[in-house]
């Protein structure tokens, strides 16, 4: 499955499939880099964030910043 866009909920922040790295998901854990551009956000704060895969499946996820 490919990621085709990645928003972190409660905000307008987006990034599209070309600003995530790897592009894909495979079962099991996945470490993905996604590059939301000029967002501030708090470092040790968890994010939620909502990806959109291929399928038009959504995958909520929990994310700290760094």
């Amino acid at each position: 499955m490919s990621i085709s866009l990645a928003t972190i909920q409660g905000t307008q922040y987006y990034a599209p499939s070309t600003s995530i790295s790897p592009a894909s998901l495979v079962p099991g854990n996945n470490n993905v880099l996604i590059n939301f551009g000029s967002v501030s956000l708090s470092p040790g704060v968890q994010y939620q964030i909502l990806l959109t895969i291929s399928n038009g499946s959504q995958i909520p996820v929990k994310v700290l910043a760094r």
